[in-house]
């Protein structure tokens, strides 16, 4: 339950971002990275893709995944903590030094321009770890998928995953609490969230107890994400208005069609 991607004069992600590589550690960023070549690999008309713009990158796991695979990557996130965390994972790899470019921007306002970036059409956008679903307006919505589109080069493919509406309103979020911990910190997530039906949104409340081993200082630290899950018409809809045409909604990581317990569902557009 993340994106990565909220600005942080919000608040959301400046702390929580310094702890989320703990709290995440057990995602297969591996595997999912593989998933979304074999996506591209399966959808794209281009013989060749390699330049590949990350919204909403986060702290760029799925992009160092991704370099691994042969990619080209410009990850883009509003949260300067998250690129702060990117950028110092990236200096531990030459690889990553050659193929990844973080760049700190709002992906729903960015110009390529001001980021000095000179590749503007991008053979695919990706856009994971429920990105889409922070935009809780529909003008918010719209301008993520029309940033999208402008990046891609023409038969460019643009995969994104999102809360899916029957899911959401089928399953109920539960309120949970996970512990983790490292040579530094044990920490327990409490996450409450509350069912917002008529506004489409899911208020996730986060409370963070941080205990720091060698002084055993406790301090609490607490975030409010407001998620918005979609419903296929509706993002139908808004991708049709941009331009791109969708070629495939599915479960996340399975491709098994979408259905009232697909929580985590992933789109496949094209630029045409």
């Amino acid at each position: 339950m993340n994106a990565e991607m909220v600005n942080d004069s919000s608040g959301v992600f400046k702390e929580y971002a310094y702890y989320y590589n703990l709290l995440y550690r057990e995602k297969d960023y591996a595997n999912e990275a593989k998933y979304i070549k074999g996506l591209i690999d399966k959808y794209s008309p281009c013989k060749r893709v390699e330049h590949l713009l990350n919204l909403g990158c986060g702290s760029g796991n799925h992009d160092f995944e991704l370099s691994k695979l042969g990619f080209k990557i410009t990850g883009v996130d509003a949260s300067k903590s998250m690129i702060e965390c990117a950028l110092n994972k990236q200096k531990s790899d030459p690889l990553f030094l050659e193929n990844i470019r973080f760049k700190l921007a709002d992906i729903c306002s960015f110009s390529f321009s001001n980021m000095e970036l000179t590749n503007t059409s991008f053979d695919s956008v990706i856009s994971l770890f429920h990105v889409s679903n922070y935009f809780t307006s529909n003008s918010q919505l719209l301008t993520f998928f029309r940033q999208a589109y402008r990046a891609l080069k023409e038969g460019g493919i643009f995969i994104f995953d999102s809360w899916y509406g029957p899911a959401v309103l089928n399953q109920q979020p539960e309120a949970r609490i996970k512990r983790v911990e490292d040579n530094n910190n044990v920490i327990w997530r409490m996450t409450t969230p509350e069912l917002k039906v008529n506004e489409n949104v899911v208020d996730v409340n986060y409370t963070l107890i941080i205990k720091d081993k060698l002084s055993k200082q406790i301090n609490e630290l607490k975030e409010l994400h407001k998620m918005r899950y979609l419903f296929l018409p509706e993002i139908e809809n808004y991708l049709d208005e941009v331009g791109f045409k969708l070629l495939s909604a599915h479960e996340f990581s399975t491709e098994r069609d979408l259905n009232i317990n697909t929580w985590n569902s992933c789109f496949v557009c094209i630029k045409e």
